[in-house]
Order: C-alpha cells, then sequence, then structure tokens
C-alpha cells in the first residue's frame, strides 16, 4: 500500500483522510484488526468535544462545496454497511442520534465529511459492532483508492510544468527527458525503488513556474550510482525543451 502511495504521481496528493482510510484497510488485511481498530479510535479523539452550537452545523464535501446537515445520509451508509455483515439494522436510529450528538458537539459551525467519517466509525467500535465498523471502514478505504486511481488516470496536461527559461520566456515541460535519463541511469541497476517513485520523488522538488537551473531542494532517491538532483537535471535540458 505504501508503495502504490508512494508511486502516485506528484499532481495526485491524498488527503489525510486517505492514508488513514488506506492504513486502515492495510492493517485489516494483514489480520491486526485491534491495531486498526485502536488506530481508527485515536484518529477519531483528533475531534475533541467543544460547546456545542445551537444550529446544525453545514458539511464541507470534498470539493469543497458547503451542504446542509443531512442525518438521513449517515443512515444510508450505516445501513449499507448493516446489510455488508447480515447485522440487524435494529440499532440504527440510536446511532444515528449518538453520532449526530456528537458532531453538533464539536462546536464547529462548518465540519469536513471526513470528520463525520471518523465520527462514525467511533460510534461503531464504542458499540463493540466490530464487523459493521470494519465493513464501514473498508468500504471508506476502496472509495478513497478509486478516487486516486481517478486522478492518477488524469489527462496528462494536469502534470505540465511551466519553466521559466533564462531568456525569459515560458516553455511547458512534461517530464518525457527526466524519464529517459532515469531509464538510461537505472539500466542494470538492482534497487528498491520503480522509475516511477524516482520520478515523482524528483517532480516533488519542482513547481509550475521554476526558472531554469533554479537550485531545488534534493530528493532522496536511493541507488548506487552517484547522486544528482533536479537541479542538475534541468540545467542540461535543451533550451526551450517542453
Amino acid at each position: 500500500m505504501l508503495t502504490w502511495l508512494d508511486e502516485l504521481p506528484a499532481a495526485v496528493k491524498p488527503t489525510e483522510a486517505d492514508i488513514v482510510a488506506l492504513l486502515a484497510r492495510s492493517l485489516f488485511e494483514q489480520g491486526h484488526d485491534r491495531v486498526a481498530y485502536a488506530f481508527l479510535l485515536l484518529r477519531a479523539e483528533q475531534h475533541p468535544k467543544q460547546t456545542p452550537l445551537p444550529t446544525a452545523p453545514l458539511v464541507r464535501r470534498r470539493t469543497g462545496q458547503v451542504v446542509p446537515w443531512m442525518g438521513t445520509k449517515i443512515a444510508r451508509a450505516l445501513e449499507k454497511a448493516f446489510r455488508a455483515t447480515g447485522y440487524p439494522p435494529d440499532p440504527l436510529p440510536r446511532l444515528v442520534e449518538k453520532i449526530t450528538q456528537r458532531v453538533f458537539g464539536l462546536g464547529r459551525p462548518v465540519v469536513e465529511l471526513e470528520t463525520i467519517q471518523d465520527l462514525v466509525i467511533e460510534a461503531l467500535l464504542l458499540e463493540e459492532l466490530w464487523d459493521v465498523a470494519r465493513a464501514y471502514a473498508l468500504y471508506r478505504a476502496k472509495r478513497a483508492q478509486e478516487r486516486l486511481e481517478a486522478a492518477r488516470q488524469a489527462p496528462l496536461q494536469l502534470s505540465l510544468l511551466e519553466v521559466v527559461e533564462p531568456n525569459g520566456t515560458v516553455t511547458f515541460w512534461d517530464g518525457q527527458e527526466l524519464r529517459a535519463r532515469l531509464a538510461y541511469a537505472l539500466e542494470g541497476l538492482q534497487v528498491n525503488l520503480s522509475s516511477t517513485a524516482i520520478e515523482n520523488a524528483l517532480r516533488k522538488s519542482l513547481y509550475s513556474g521554476i526558472s531554469r537551473g533554479k537550485p531545488a531542494k534534493k530528493p532522496s532517491c536511493s541507488t548506487r550510482r552517484p547522486s544528482w538532483n533536479t537541479t542538475q537535471t534541468l540545467r542540461s535540458w535543451p533550451e526551450g525543451s517542453s
């Protein structure tokens, strides 16, 4: 799982909630259920109780859109988790009420959707509904991976970088030269990183609008050849290349 995250393009940035969901799934898949439950409870504890507001909070979706609070959506999500595990849905009304009070008790006028999901899992675990909590967490990880995969398959144009040349003109760089140099440098070597992972590590030290030859933070990519950084690579590219 960590390798998969490391190989995501630099333009694809998983949220903290995405990483938490994928780490929890990894723990479940390795049979460390108790560790996963403890990990998820600790995550929920990062949302301490405050003085409740007199009105219902708004909910901020991942897209940034802010929508009204709707407890029925929590009920539907929980119902799917109960159905997936074969548990009778009798505790649903009580759970929805507890989760609603917990969210309102944050004292925030706007609550992130990921925060609500953390508190849903917390409520299930405190009720000792282990299998339902596991099903909910696994579905959450599945959705996180699907979003990241969709972003990963986005058109190449999204990862183009603007490079300011010495004469002040701007060219667009798509990384083809870097990939070619990596293929040559890694030929015949046995390294513990893929060329994609190394490319992503190098790209993280670059940004749109960088000047050709401007120092960039040196990434830590371990190979058996002398290390080199993106500054040296950028300086050696032909002027005006794109």
